[in-house]
């Protein structure tokens, strides 16, 4: 019988080979050599690397809460805590900006607060927001002074001339403070109300006596001139008390009811004469003169418009201009003044009263 030896021991021997394979496919690719390891193709591995060198990004929170103002966001806070006590040094802003010494305010936004955990990035990136806009009504007192405009009060007077007035007192404006109740929002006022009114100083009227006394004719001097305009004596001729203590150096003639009234009427000229002014004139605005035969010079000015021209020989009562208010004057009128001659031949002012006929008949509006 033929010993089988030589089978059995290849057989064995293909046995061992076939384990010693699985063996090693079944081992870690870390326990394998280095030769080994690098002939094994990378891509019958991709899916496990690639699991391997992966970053799981995931991003970094922090817990919060945000504030919305009107729905915008204004921040996010620690906790709500710190949220309110920012919002309220937000508003102690708004006041200390207001410029008022406010005795309240009420704000009137919409605030929400939300709690969580939010992105570290986007907390970073509201803090360079601006904070919202808010929305107060501040109320506060304001004291307003005011001038007391003082009155002029007339007394007649028998020992002066009619016509002539004296200043007994002078006037002396007086003072008041009023206190407002004063509401603003988004730095416009709403509203304003008186709350309380103080006197300081009571103003002081002015005292002017007015002349009663009957005038009697003047012995020396004939009334050659008529009045140019049949109106009200407004100013005679003199000082003047209330315009600074100047010196008025003719008269002036207005309407009998009013200044307005005599706008644009005829100015006629006072005697015959002949025209050697008629225009503009510093301080007459326009003026019409009249050289007279006796050698007087009659002045009317402050006239809307002149009527004659330099030359023209005009008669008593003919139309020389209309009433206006040009020049330095105060309202419509016509100032008439009559100038004569010294030695010298330089002219000065005279009172025109008892040159004019029958001045004593017309009005006298103070």
């Amino acid at each position: 019988m033929k010993s089988n030896f030589p089978l059995k021991a290849a057989a064995l021997i293909c046995c061992a080979v076939i384990m010693i394979s699985f063996a090693a496919a079944a081992l870690p690719l870390s326990q394998r050599g280095a030769e080994g390891a690098a002939e094994v193709p990378e891509y019958d591995y991709g899916p496990l690397k690639a699991e391997q060198n992966a970053v799981i990004a995931s991003e970094a929170t922090e817990y919060a809460c945000a504030m919305y103002i009107d729905g915008v966001l204004a921040g996010y806070y620690k906790d709500v805590t710190a949220a309110k006590e920012e919002l309220e040094h937000q508003k102690s802003l708004l006041l200390e900006q207001s410029g008022v010494d406010y005795i309240s305010a009420s704000f009137s936004n919409n605030v929400t607060f939300k709690s969580g955990s939010y992105a570290v990035s986007q907390i970073e990136a509201a803090e360079s927001r601006a904070f919202p806009e808010l929305s107060a009504e501040i109320r506060y007192y304001e004291t307003v002074g005011y001038t007391l405009d003082y009155e002029v009060e007339y007394r007649d007077n028998a020992e002066l001339y009619y016509g002539r007035e004296k200043t007994v007192s002078e006037g002396r404006d007086g003072y008041s403070e009023t206190t407002y109740l004063v509401v603003l929002s988004g730095g416009k006022e709403l509203s304003r109300t008186a709350v309380a009114e103080n006197i300081v100083t009571e103003p002081v009227n002015c005292v002017i006596e007015r002349g009663v006394k009957a005038k009697k004719p003047s012995a020396d001097v004939t009334p050659i001139f008529i009045v140019p305009y049949d109106g009200a004596i407004t100013s005679e001729y003199g000082t003047r008390y209330l315009m600074g203590n100047s010196f008025h150096k003719g008269v002036d003639i207005s309407g009998v009811k009013s200044s307005s009234e005599c706008y644009g009427a005829e100015i006629h000229a006072g005697g015959d004469g002949v025209v050697i002014q008629a225009g503009w004139m510093d301080g007459f605005g326009y003026v019409v003169i009249i050289e007279h035969a006796n050698g007087m010079h009659s002045y009317y000015a402050h006239q809307k418009q002149v009527a004659c021209s330099v030359g023209d020989v005009v008669k008593q009562g003919d139309v020389i201009g209309y009433i206006g208010s040009s020049g330095r004057s105060t309202g419509p009128h016509v100032h008439f003044e009559l100038r004569v001659p010294d030695e010298n031949g330089k002219y000065y002012a005279i009172d025109p009263e008892p040159y004019l006929i029958d001045y004593d008949s017309y009005p006298h509006r103070g």
